[in-house]
């Protein structure tokens, strides 16, 4: 074989064939071999380290290192097993008994390669398991040698983390790790973990989180995991990559960034959300999509004069063009996807079909229930296919539950792959102002580049809830974390209103009572069936007045047979009236007295509360409330949300466009953020900082 440099030689497995082929006799004397080094004279000294036996004709560098020589392969094999099942030993045992896991160079007394980075890549980024505090405490961290050689940055699995947890395995991202925000210095080599082999890793967004080729781990993006809420990537760290730029999609012109917004709600109802948006001042224009002509009708003359807004009675499966669902030409969904393409959409809202998931709904199991639920995909999909800046969801908190975890986890997963930090809260109504006990998961999405919203903060306290109960948690934290306990307590907040307000406001209804298809005034009474109507009227006053309380010679005419044969667990929940110091309770669509939520009734009078009530105590406008059938304003306000909550949402939005508008005048100047990731000249710390440094100077 040709003579090579001896840094030339392999690394790795290889033995010296310059020594095994050449003759002894012909070797020119005091000339050290080409390939390993030796010196004819110095072969009697190189002995095999498992055998012992001299001679420079066989030997091997070892696998392990490259102090260690073998005289045959069959000796280099068994001593490369022995130190595998040692390493292996080392780990289960270290700590035990004085045990203390010793590293190869340590046996041999070189300390300088005692770090756990010489097991990786010296070039590109990789993730590797390390044990930090002890064998049992196993992490991942990802090491970028070229940047951050001497530090670690701790990492977790997609899939080990409550917003991903339930994903089907064909779906699950296991090979996708998350930034946790924590970082230590490079652990010695001890602390490796040789049982799982580093991945090599490729650091930025990539679309729907697929591994690039060539890679086997993926870092797109952050996670705070006290909130669960995914975030950008930190900059010290994704200005060192190209590939981060997919970040930033190629979606419409982003030279322009208004001040307002233009909204597109699907499942609108009565609007909540850009009822929110007007109230914040932040709406340029509003697109409300309703199925149901009436609400649709309802919709648009709650809106009247309230901006530019514009009503699509249409199904959100023809807007997606979804199988056996056509776009009529001239429709309103064909009319609303032109009006798509004349501008962008920037906040993307709904309130998906939630039936599906409520537990009120006591056929969960069937195929209808199953088809409402397939409208969280829908909505889903919506988000890809208009790419928003930001998509904002609400829902009944129980899509948390192990029941329908996997549906939640699969839309997270499927918006994270398309870009999307995500924010996902528990927010009760009262704690941002309105009459109304309800309580609502909502997800808040924001596309990767855009400074992510600051966390939404209550402004009310509840009477009835202990200090830290602020009415606003993280979806997915441990131990039901509040937002804003810390800062904040329920002490230092005004009580929101109660229901005793919403009746000082509207006063009794002055249109008699009507049956329920019967168009008109929504603050009326609801003429029941003689049955319902004569256990109304026997209905007590007072707090605990239920269907059990009900004088038993009512009962004994007019009763309800499943009531009557478990008054303890039914007929203490049934015709239970609502109390005017507390907010309203969360109405149902049908607002009726005997469903499973059945306090419906009023807390003086022999009826239910009307749709105007139920409406205001959510923060609806009453002066501004549309003519409609009873029925309908029942539904309007059993699947509706306060716009309360959504003007502080717009408002939180509102500082994340200020930010994004101030980092691009910065970009455009020059002017860009500090190491320490600060954001300047509008961070105010910083700039106090900077004063007084100058003022030193």
């Amino acid at each position: 074989m040709p003579n090579r440099p001896r840094e030339d030689c392999p690394e790795g497995d290889w033995y010296c064939e310059e020594c095994r082929l050449i003759p002894l006799g012909k070797r020119k004397p005091r000339k050290p071999c080409v390939a390993c080094g030796i010196m004819d004279e110095d072969s009697d000294e190189v002995r095999c380290g498992r055998c012992g036996e001299g001679g420079h004709a066989y030997h091997w560098p070892s696998s392990s290192t490259a102090h260690t020589f073998f005289c045959s392969n069959l000796c280099r094999h068994a001593a490369d097993e022995d130190t595998r099942l040692l390493d292996r030993s080392n780990t289960l045992w270290d700590g035990i008994d004085g045990n203390v896991v010793k590293t190869v160079d340590e046996m041999n007394g070189d300390l300088s390669l005692d770090s756990a980075a010489r097991f990786l890549s010296s070039t590109e980024p990789s993730v590797f398991a390390v044990c930090i505090d002890g064998p049992r405490d196993l992490c991942y961290a990802l090491y970028v040698p070229l940047q951050f050689s001497g530090t670690a940055f701790e990492v977790v699995q997609a899939s080990a983390t409550e917003p991903f947890d339930a994903c089907t395995p064909l779906l699950a991202p296991r090979h996708v790790y998350l930034l946790t925000g924590k970082s230590f210095d490079v652990p010695r080599a001890s602390a490796f973990c040789k049982t799982i082999q580093p991945l090599p890793a490729h650091i930025g967004q990539t679309d729907g989180w697929v591994v690039p080729t060539g890679y086997s781990a993926l870092v797109p993006m952050s996670i705070d995991l006290d909130k669960c809420e995914t975030s950008s990537l930190p900059d010290h760290l994704a200005r060192h990559f190209s590939s981060v730029c997919h970040q930033r999609h190629d979606f419409a012109d982003e030279s322009v960034c208004s001040d307002y917004l233009n909204v597109v709600e699907l499942y609108c109802g009565l609007g909540c959300f850009i009822d929110g948006a007007v109230r914040g001042g932040y709406l340029g224009w509003g697109a409300g999509v309703e199925s149901n002509p009436e609400v649709a009708e309802a919709f648009a003359s709650y809106s009247r004069g309230n901006g530019n807004i514009d009503t699509y009675v249409a199904k959100v499966e023809s807007i997606l063009g979804l199988p056996g669902h056509v776009v009529e030409p001239g429709g309103d969904a064909q009319r609303l996807l032109d009006a798509l393409k004349k501008r962008p959409v920037d906040v993307l809202a709904g309130s998906p079909l939630c039936e599906g998931f409520s537990s009120l709904n006591a056929h969960s199991t069937s195929k209808a229930a199953m088809l409402k639920r397939n409208h969280m995909k829908y909505w889903g999909q919506a988000v890809m296919k208009f790419k928003p800046e930001y998509a904002v969801m609400e829902n009944v908190p129980e899509i948390m539950s192990p029941k329908y975890k996997e549906h939640i986890s699969t839309l997270l997963l499927q918006l994270a792959g398309c870009g999307y930090q995500l924010q996902c809260y528990v927010l009760s109504n009262w704690a941002f102002g309105a009459a109304s006990d309800r309580e609502r998961f909502v997800l808040l999405a924001t596309r990767l580049g855009t400074p992510l919203p600051p966390s939404l903060q209550p402004f009310h306290a509840k009477m009835d809830v202990d200090q830290n109960k602020t009415g606003v948690r993280w979806a997915f934290a441990s131990r039901r974390a509040q937002v804003g306990e810390s800062s904040r307590g329920n002490s230092e907040l005004p009580r929101c209103p109660t229901l005793a307000h919403v009746f000082n406001t509207l006063g009794s209804p002055k249109v008699p009572p009507r049956k329920a298809n019967v168009v008109g005034d929504l603050h009326a009474a609801r003429i029941e069936t003689r049955r319902v109507q004569s256990l109304m009227d026997g209905l007590p006053t007072g707090i605990n007045a239920c269907y059990a309380t009900i004088p038993q010679s009512i009962r004994n005419v007019h009763g309800v047979e499943r009531f009557e044969e478990n008054l303890t667990a039914i007929g203490n929940r049934v015709y239970l009236r609502q109390r005017l110091d507390r907010p309203a309770r969360s109405p149902t669509k049908k607002s009726s007295p005997e469903g499973m939520q059945g306090c419906a009734m009023h807390p003086t009078e022999s009826r239910v509360c009307t749709p105007a009530e139920n409406l205001c105590a959510m923060g609806y406008a009453h002066e501004r409330l549309p003519e409609a059938k009873l029925s309908v304003g029942h539904v309007m306000a059993g699947n509706g949300f306060s716009p309360l909550v959504t003007k502080a949402i717009f408002n939180v939005i509102g500082v994340s466009r200020r930010r994004r508008k101030r980092k691009r005048d910065d970009d455009a100047s020059g002017h860009h953020r500090d190491g320490l990731g600060h954001e300047r000249p509008w961070d105010k710390e910083v700039t106090r900082r900077l004063r007084l440094l100058r003022k030193e100077q």
